[in-house]
């Protein structure tokens, strides 16, 4: 496992382990680090967090747009750009 995949897997891991009511409010509850070549990876445990109880939604930060966060139920809060 990449180190961009392990990023999506320890948020999620202390999401459902070290803070049951996920991350603050306006926080993601898992951030992409990595864009397609890590997909799949990411994909997996994304799905993880979204079939575990919970009484609020989830929140990703999909820092690449490259995920199909639409086939998880995920709605886009906002679109942004880098600056340069």
């Amino acid at each position: 496992m990449q180190f961009a995949e392990r990023m999506v897997v320890l948020a999620s891991f202390m999401t459902r382990y070290g803070l049951p009511a996920g991350a603050p409010r306006f926080y993601p509850d898992a951030v992409t680090i990595a864009g397609v070549e890590a997909a799949p990876a990411q994909m997996e445990a994304i799905a993880a967090l979204v079939g575990s109880a919970r009484q609020r939604e989830w929140f990703v930060k999909d820092s690449f747009q490259s995920l199909d966060l639409d086939s998880l139920g995920f709605e886009p809060v906002f679109d942004a750009e880098w600056v340069a």
